[in-house]
This record gives structure tokens, sequence and C-alpha cells, in this order.
């Protein structure tokens, strides 16, 4: 299924992320407030675009699992922020 978790403009935050399929939207009543629209694992939207490589695919998934299973944890956290930068430079 077309949902958040296989688009490539989802930056996962656990098991909600943000979509940076748009620039960041102002919202908010008292000032503004620069940010991407947040969503669950699970959504969809008209504008999905799957990450259309197998191996990017499973790289995404083991590093959005291992988000999910360890966003509270500092260590495990920090551990996730290094493998989502390297991530980031080997599918740039």
């Amino acid at each position: 299924m077309n949902t958040c978790s296989t688009c490539k403009w989802w930056s996962p935050l656990g098991s909600n992320g943000e979509c940076h399929g748009a620039p960041p939207s102002m919202y908010g009543l008292e000032g503004t407030n620069n940010s991407f629209p947040l969503t669950t694992d699970d959504d969809f939207c008209g504008q999905h675009t799957r990450v259309s490589n197998p191996e990017m695919e499973k790289d995404w998934t083991e590093i959005n699992k291992e988000i999910n299973e360890n966003w509270m944890d500092q260590g495990g956290l920090a551990r996730c922020q290094l493998k989502l930068k390297a991530f980031q430079e080997k599918w740039k």
C-alpha cells in the first residue's frame, strides 16, 4: 500500500513523521510556525512517491523499524540519527 512509510518524501520521527513533499507551511493563531505536515506511518495521500530502488527501500525499512523501536531511548535515537545520515549520504 502507498503509505507514508514507503514514500521518499517522508521523514520518520518514531511512528509519526513529517511529509517533505511540499515546503513547510505557516500556521498558528499567534505568530507563525514553519513546519512540515505531521503524519503517521500509515497515512497516505495523492502525491505518494514510492521509494523505487529495492535496495534503498530495504535500507529505509530497516532504519524506519529501528527508529520506531528506539525513538524513546536517547542512545538508540543517537544511533538511528547516525544511520539516517549514512542512508542520506548513500542515497542522495
